[in-house]
């Protein structure tokens, strides 16, 4: 399996998370360390703080999250995504996104740092 086709996999596993409202497994896919950065916003760190922030974004109703992974660059436990994303929901955001993944102790991949960059022309 190349480092494309198991980012395909687990950015699936984690649209399928979100648009049941599976908030267990989302967190799961974070790091404890997590971070999440988002224009306008402060920085939510931390797993907890970051499940919280979806659940609380995720109430307004349920979200189809689309993800594209673009360039991806490897070194070590470390995996850096320059993809992008589209959320359909009210209203509909583009953008670009920068993820940041580790390696857990397990091998799998987990999200890091989260960056997702909306589109002003969205």
């Amino acid at each position: 399996m190349t480092i494309h086709d198991e980012i395909a996999q687990f950015n699936a596993r984690f649209s399928t998370a979100l648009a049941e409202g599976d908030f267990e497994l989302i967190a799961e896919m974070y790091a404890d360390d997590a971070q999440f950065l988002s224009a306008g916003s402060p920085s939510v760190r931390g797993r907890e703080a970051i499940t919280r922030m979806m659940k609380e974004r995720h109430a307004s109703g349920p979200t189809v999250l689309t993800v594209e992974s673009g360039d991806v660059w490897s070194s070590g436990d470390l995996v850096v995504d320059v993809g992008t994303f589209e959320i359909d929901g009210e209203p509909s955001i583009r953008g670009r996104e920068l993820v940041v993944y580790r390696r857990n102790a397990r091998g799998a991949l987990e999200l890091l740092i989260d960056v997702p960059i909306s589109d002003a022309s969205a």
